[in-house]
């Protein structure tokens, strides 16, 4: 992971695991409206949940854009148990240093604490959400299900066979079984579509995304998101 300074040109930075959820925050923010400018890394060059305190020390590189920023929200799958994954990436943002963190329930609540001129905050939220154990894809098998409930059935079936025994991994990597068999079996123009490209728009006028971010099961975070950047202002 490269540890050359990164310059921000806008007030808030946002740092996720990989590839797939920061272009799915890129197509929410897109499609939605209402939201700032973010900063984001390179994810080929900063990405995986257990280098936030990598990217965090990374952003402070270029003091004079790092004392602009108002704030920084990191979204991270909350994997089997979100608490621990909380504790986790809190314990990073503590080693990365001068970032103040939200205190009280898990992320910590939408009042900003006090901090150093030029320091912004820290706050941390997870999909599916900070309750439920999973992934991105958690919210997409959701998405995926929604016109085809029948479907459900015969992933379980799958899943569950006595030789495979899926049923029995974690919640995270269970949800991207599903998704990828979804995908498989439903997707018939790309059935190895990854999810990193699902909220792609294709071209054509009647082409849509394999994911529609406005989909109402992505308000939640949505509102996260919103939430955040209005606390920062």
């Amino acid at each position: 992971m490269s540890q050359e300074p990164i310059r921000q040109e806008h007030q808030f930075t946002l740092l996720c695991e990989g590839a797939a959820d920061q272009n799915f925050v890129k197509a929410l923010l897109k499609r939605r409206s209402g939201y700032p400018d973010f900063n984001f890394l390179d994810p080929k060059e900063h990405y995986g949940a257990t280098n936030f305190e990598k990217m965090l020390t990374a952003i402070q590189g270029d003091q004079k854009s790092f004392s602009r920023l108002k704030g920084v929200l990191i979204i991270a799958d909350s994997a089997s148990s979100p608490d621990q994954t909380i504790k986790e990436i809190r314990r990073q943002v503590n080693q990365a240093g001068k970032f103040p963190l939200y205190t009280g329930s898990n992320t910590g609540t939408l009042a900003a604490p006090a901090a150093a001129v030029g320091t912004p905050p820290v706050y941390i939220t997870l999909l599916p959400t900070e309750n439920t154990p999973g992934c991105l894809e958690t919210l997409c098998v959701r998405v995926l299900l929604e016109p085809y409930a029948w479907a459900n059935a015969c992933l379980e079936k799958y899943l569950g066979c006595d030789q495979i025994k899926a049923n029995s991994w974690s919640p995270e990597k269970l949800d991207k079984a599903r998704y990828h068999c979804l995908v498989a079996a439903l997707h018939r123009e790309d059935p190895s579509k990854a999810v990193s490209n699902a909220f792609r728009q294709p071209q054509g006028p009647n082409a849509k995304p394999l994911i529609d971010v406005m989909d109402p099961i992505f308000d939640d975070i949505a509102k996260r998101i919103k939430d955040f950047c209005d606390a920062m202002v």
